[in-house]
């Protein structure tokens, strides 16, 4: 049986805070790793240019609506030969570029609709 915890991936991501309201909890979640790979020439950058925050939906916790404030960085690439001047770090255990929801939610999700009979 897999080991299920709080954070999807608590390797790459860290807790900052929890923010509880009525509809949902919100966990305030910040990536831990110092360096980030250029998806367009792989090389490795630690140079951070700024920083931005994703909201995404992850599983619920005991029925109640989970959605994490993700901050993410935007890094500048370090190869002069690479056309990628800035790009954002990925977090691919956690979530896809330009998702709404977690990967594991969209696991879930999509073994729900397995589950289920279309029609």
């Amino acid at each position: 049986m897999p080991i299920t915890t709080l954070l999807a991936d608590p390797a790459a991501i860290r807790l900052d805070c929890i923010r509880p309201s009525l509809s949902a909890i919100t966990l305030v979640v910040k990536t831990t790793a110092a360096q980030a790979l250029c998806p367009l020439c792989s090389w490795i950058s630690s140079r951070v240019h700024s920083c931005y925050t994703r909201a995404v939906a992850d599983l619920p916790w005991h029925g109640v609506a989970v959605r994490l404030r993700l901050c993410t960085r935007r890094f500048r690439c370090l190869n002069n030969l690479c056309q990628q001047r800035i790009f954002c770090e990925r977090l691919p255990r956690v979530v896809t570029r330009y998702a709404r929801k977690t990967v594991r939610m969209v696991a879930a999700l999509g073994s729900v609709d397995v589950l289920m009979p279309s029609g």
